[in-house]
């Protein structure tokens, strides 16, 4: 009886410890339950801020080609502007070089004008001299009469 009453006592301790263990094996179960929730969680939160991610990545690459489209428009714009800017340069270049001509024959033309007037001057100074002395001969002469 004695060696019954040991394998009771030790069946007794046996279901204790294993009362103990399911006990703590379901403690365990309960907090691995609970992780697992909370993980859960956390994945569908990271899940659903990698799709809010992605939405706005397409977002960003669809405006990126839209400025990329928009500064290849742009970037043709300035190439016609630029070469229309080199054209007019040039048209500018030949109006400076034909005014320069312009001015100089002009001042070529206004200093004629003067030399011109100079003589036109000389002219009517030597005319009118001319007929102060003849004025001054007839007088003269004239007086030789008398």
């Amino acid at each position: 009886m004695n060696v019954a009453t040991k394998e009771r006592n030790s069946a007794k301790v046996a279901i204790g410890s294993s009362n103990k263990a399911v006990a703590k094996a379901q403690s365990a179960i309960k907090a691995a339950e609970k992780d697992t929730e909370k993980s859960r969680a956390k994945l569908e939160k990271k899940t659903k801020e990698k799709e809010d991610l992605e939405g706005d990545a397409q977002r960003v690459l669809e405006a990126f080609e839209g400025v990329k489209t928009l500064e290849a428009e742009k970037r043709k714009a300035l190439e016609a502007v630029s070469k229309e800017c080199e054209e007019l340069k040039k048209a500018q270049s030949k109006i400076r070089c034909v005014e320069v001509e312009l001015v100089a024959k002009l001042d070529a033309c206004e200093k004629q004008v003067k030399e011109c007037e100079k003589r036109l001057r000389h002219w009517l100074n030597e005319i009118e001299r001319l007929k102060d002395e003849e004025a001054r001969d007839e007088d003269y002469d004239v007086s030789d009469d008398e």
